[in-house]
């Protein structure tokens, strides 16, 4: 899916080791990525990321949205020594979300963002839907309130 939203690079991380990960990105990008986005979820993840970016590159950690407890990092050579700028996002209110989906709206002809879709529920499923969204295989799950129970 990466790819077909313009990725040259995808790397299966269950099948490769984070040495295994810096090397292959290090390899396609000379220097290491600009740009690192985090968005798995996995607090372990983070430290990883610090380890791909460039030196002077940014790191942007989406998707902790829960406390899943301390990672081990070091500031000195992880960030400070390596001048990385690292980018919280949380907190957002419901009209932080508008630009967005004005953006996403926009790029349909352009990115397949429908694909992304894995599931649709009704509303009346959404506790079942919450659940689904957690398991593999699954991308994003629609609510869509014009389908039925």
């Amino acid at each position: 899916m990466a790819r077909r939203f313009g990725a040259t690079l995808t790397i299966n991380t269950s099948k490769t080791t984070e040495k295994e990960r810096l090397e292959l990105a290090r390899e396609h990008t000379n220097t290491g990525p600009d740009i690192v986005i985090d968005c798995t979820g996995v607090a372990q993840s983070f430290p990883e990321c610090l380890h791909l970016v460039r030196y002077g590159g940014t790191v942007v950690e989406a998707g902790s949205f829960v406390d899943m407890g301390p990672v081990g990092i070091n500031p000195n050579s992880d960030i400070c020594t390596k001048n990385v700028s690292v980018i919280g996002v949380g907190g957002e209110t419901a009209t932080s979300y508008v630009p967005a989906m004005n953006l996403l709206a926009r790029n349909l002809d352009r990115l397949p963002l429908t694909e992304i879709i894995t599931h649709r529920m009704p509303l009346e499923r959404a506790a079942e839907a919450v659940e689904l969204a957690q398991k593999d295989g699954t991308m994003k799950v629609l609510m869509d309130p014009r389908l039925g129970a």
